[in-house]
């Protein structure tokens, strides 16, 4: 359900409304960063199809080449699926065995600036979030935050045209780290040191930033009198100021420590060229 009013031809105050269920699953660890084993889980009798009410209020001001817009939304979430701790996934006939399911809670702000027309335009957004979650079974029973809570995020896009061949792209982003699980201690059964681990998500990854820069010349060649051969060449740097983002942590288990013994990182500065054509 969609409603708008128009105070004038350059704004409108819009609310909606939206129930959404989605039946086919992603089961996902909150103790792996990054994971090929997460399965894919179809809706059953014991594991219902996910509901989603969500309900946003917002405002747009576009005068001219500028489009200025906030919004608020919340949602509700129900049947929400989550692996217990130490769920066991693999080469497991019964993965639902593993799953327990619950409600969880969003609300957010968001923030946006745009510059849609001239050589120079561009665009800033800010969006302030928070997820929880909370599914009997798992983290005593207490609400915890989702993997995807990010409390912020800043987003800034530019483009220079500076003719109509060569123009120039930059992008910068900052967000909250991700939410993490950490062992506090180790046991041992049968023969392995099995992690502790303290309540679910209550530690983050450093926050994320990164910078990126391209240029793009665009040219053309003729293919016949009537037909020409477009080709793009772009080059850029990706992560300029070479920020070193954790993905994920190696954990020392043995002695029973819980101490880092190493951290893996995303791309760090990343020169690239690309070409493409069109016909």
């Amino acid at each position: 359900v969609n409603l708008s009013f128009l105070p004038a031809d350059n704004q409108r105050i819009f609310l909606s409304y939206n129930l959404n269920y989605q039946y086919l699953q992603l089961i996902q660890n909150s103790t792996l960063a990054f994971s090929s084993l997460e399965p894919w889980v179809p809706a059953s009798k014991k594991n219902k199809p996910q509901r989603s009410n969500h309900v946003s209020l917002g405002y747009r001001f576009a005068p001219k080449e500028y489009v200025l817009s906030a919004s608020a939304y919340v949602k509700k979430l129900d049947h929400q699926p989550e692996l217990l701790g130490h769920a066991q996934i693999i080469r497991n006939p019964d993965v639902k065995s593993q799953i327990r399911s619950g409600t969880s809670d969003a609300y957010g702000l968001e923030f946006e600036v745009a510059k849609t027309a001239g050589k120079l335009s561009g665009n800033l957004a800010y969006t302030y979030s928070r997820v929880y979650k909370k599914i009997p079974d798992i983290n005593f029973g207490n609400r915890f935050v989702a993997n995807y809570d990010i409390p912020h995020e800043l987003k800034l896009t530019g483009n220079y045209d500076l003719n109509e061949k060569l123009s120039f792209q930059s992008f910068f982003i900052y967000s909250t780290g991700r939410p993490l699980t950490m062992p506090v201690g180790y046991y041992q059964h049968d023969g392995l040191n099995v992690p502790i681990f303290e309540s679910r998500n209550t530690r983050r990854f450093p926050d994320f930033s990164r910078i990126d820069v391209s240029a793009k010349y665009k040219f053309q060649t003729p293919i016949s009198r009537k037909q020409m051969f477009d080709h793009t060449i772009s080059i850029g740097i990706y992560n300029v100021y070479n920020q070193k983002n954790p993905l994920y942590y190696h954990l020392n288990s043995s002695s029973f420590e819980t101490r880092k013994t190493g951290v893996e990182y995303g791309f760090g500065f990343y020169p690239w060229i690309a070409y493409s054509f069109k016909i």
